[in-house]
């Protein structure tokens, strides 16, 4: 009750109360009026007892230390320094402890209420409708993308065209799947979990469901950022030798299809790899383990700090068992299961699988420092932090951008001298569509640039705090959702004129019925309404005609 009013006045107990117990009692007079008694400890005679409702008598430092000393909660009861949990009253936490991030609860309500409950995406935030905007409107741009580009692929007469065009179509077939992914999250959490997240969350971080996510999400951005690695250092080597492109031949499909399946092959591993059942792999990417809510000691979801601990304290004093960071899973399930007896029947635990750091279930870029795998002596975030898997995919991803984009600078400012170098036709028609198709390219690479790379900064300033000061916990889910799938949308439109052709035709036909109110009081003093419609009609023609030539295209 220190800085607060107590609820539980003290009073001075008669004298055959708590029977039973203190023995050595002295009976005495108190207030000249009634006779209490005091024990001696530590050569001091006191009376600082407090008496249950059941009789029972505890020392008064023993109420309100969220301790049921009573065995009937008469000493926890009024305080104002606990939380009691929701389906247990007899589990009682630190009222600090409420909404810090940390299950302490059985029934995880200190952490799942009305003040704190969280869902997949941020609860309150405003990424729920720029999830569903930019999942949907991506995932239908690339799907047009993808039914446009393989039908130009037969009108290919040299195998650079051929091999440009089969890689941007991995760079659409990666903003596809996160498209698809941003919609299947934005409808686990807004159609199926919605504000039961918070207590069902193990199930999600241990489950299918968000690990299939994962591997989506880290296939489809690994896919586009490899494809044009591949794309950036095949042009640049092209104009640097001054190759003349060859005509399609079989062996120029069978190494272009060889190098889009490598890419797929080495997307695809980075995304699995970390899920595959097996001891050694799963000892370095297992995030935890969540129990069956018989284990009361194990609560919520737990690290292998958290374990570490806790068995620690269980097996004290037993020599023979030495536990630390690199123990295995298996070595702590073994412990684990020692700690209990046969009475509890089988139970059961599952794997906070690689993907379950966080609910959107993406690549373990960023752990964040209310992460639910904490225990309670893991004061700023989780012992993965500093994974060498992590640091080596965000190396790679960073370097794989320094390539593109010095690639790119190149290749843009030879693309003029270029596009004869590599065999395009003098035409003038040609060389303005190869050179649009330059701009169009390095438009796309300028945005990937600028949405990964300041991420991969953050990334390592974050993981790095300790020394940095950083902490970008709460903008992760803004980075991951809105900053880095948005070229997924960005890129088709760049990329298909036709689309740009379509804006530039709504655009026109703003500007002039915007316009048309003063060109008609023009006309009443001037008779021009002839005149400016018909300037108007030729411009419309030619938009219409620029339209169809680039469907056409």
């Amino acid at each position: 009750c220190k800085n607060s009013s107590c609820p539980l006045k003290k009073k001075i107990l008669k004298h055959d109360s708590c029977s039973g117990q203190y023995e050595d009692r002295i009976i005495t007079l108190a207030n000249n009026s009634e006779l209490t008694f005091v024990t001696k400890s530590e050569h001091r005679y006191h009376n600082d007892y407090f008496q249950c409702d059941n009789g029972r008598c505890v020392n008064f430092s023993q109420v309100c230390d969220l301790v049921n000393d009573c065995e009937d909660m008469s000493d926890e009861q009024n305080c104002t320094n606990q939380f009691i949990c929701e389906n247990d009253k007899r589990q009682l936490i630190g009222f600090n402890q409420k909404c810090d991030g940390i299950y302490d609860c059985l029934d995880l309500s200190d952490e799942c209420n009305d003040q704190c409950g969280r869902r997949i995406i941020s609860s309150g935030s405003s990424l729920t409708p720029f999830c569903w905007t930019i999942g949907i409107l991506a995932t239908l741009l690339n799907i047009g993308m993808l039914a446009i580009v393989p039908k130009s692929l037969s009108r290919c007469r040299n195998e650079n065209i051929l091999f440009t065009k089969v890689l941007v179509m991995l760079i659409f077939s990666g903003d596809l799947l996160m498209g698809i992914y941003l919609v299947a999250l934005s409808v686990y959490d807004d159609i199926i979990y919605k504000e039961t997240f918070c207590r069902d969350q193990a199930k999600w971080f241990t489950g299918v469901e968000c690990s299939v996510l994962g591997v989506i999400s880290t296939v489809g951005s690994q896919l586009s950022l490899f494809s044009m690695t591949a794309l950036s250092i095949f042009r640049l080597s092209k104009v640097l030798l001054n190759a003349l492109p060859l005509p399609v031949s079989r062996l120029s499909i069978i190494k272009t299809v060889s190098w889009a399946t490598l890419i797929v092959i080495i997307s695809v591993a980075m995304a699995v790899i970390p899920l595959i059942p097996f001891q050694q792999i799963e000892d370095h990417f297992v995030q935890g383990l969540h129990y069956d809510p018989a284990y009361k000691v194990f609560v919520g979801l737990n690290s292998k700090r958290k374990h570490i601990n806790i068995l620690e304290k269980y097996y004290h004093g037993n020599s023979s068992i030495s536990l630390t960071m690199d123990s295995t899973w298996r070595e702590i399930g073994d412990l684990v299961d020692g700690m209990f007896s046969h009475n509890y029947g089988n139970l059961t635990r599952s794997k906070v699988h690689f993907y379950g750091n966080d609910g959107i279930c993406m690549f373990k870029f960023i752990i964040p420092t209310n992460d639910a795998r904490r225990g309670r002596q893991e004061i700023s975030k989780v012992e993965l932090d500093n994974d060498p898997v992590v640091w080596t995919i965000l190396t790679i991803n960073l370097i794989c951008f320094f390539v593109i984009l010095i690639s790119a600078t190149f290749i843009w400012k030879r693309s003029k001298t270029s596009s004869d170098l590599v065999g395009r036709s003098k035409n003038k028609a040609s060389r303005e569509r190869y050179r649009n198709l330059e701009i169009r390219i390095l438009a796309i690479v300028v945005t990937d640039f600028l949405c990964w790379v300041p991420f991969i900064i953050i990334c390592y300033l974050h993981n790095q705090s300790n020394v940095t000061g950083v902490d970008a916990s709460n903008w992760y889910q803004a980075l991951a959702l809105v900053v880095l799938p948005i070229n997924s949308l960005i890129n088709p439109v760049i990329y298909d004129r036709t689309i740009t052709s379509i804006c530039k035709q709504k655009f026109l036909e703003f500007t002039t019925s915007w316009a048309s109110p003063s060109v008609t009081a023009g006309s009443t003093q001037g008779g021009a309404l002839p005149e400016v419609k018909k300037e108007n009609k030729d411009i419309q023609m030619q938009e219409c005609t620029s339209f169809k030539n680039a469907i056409a295209e």
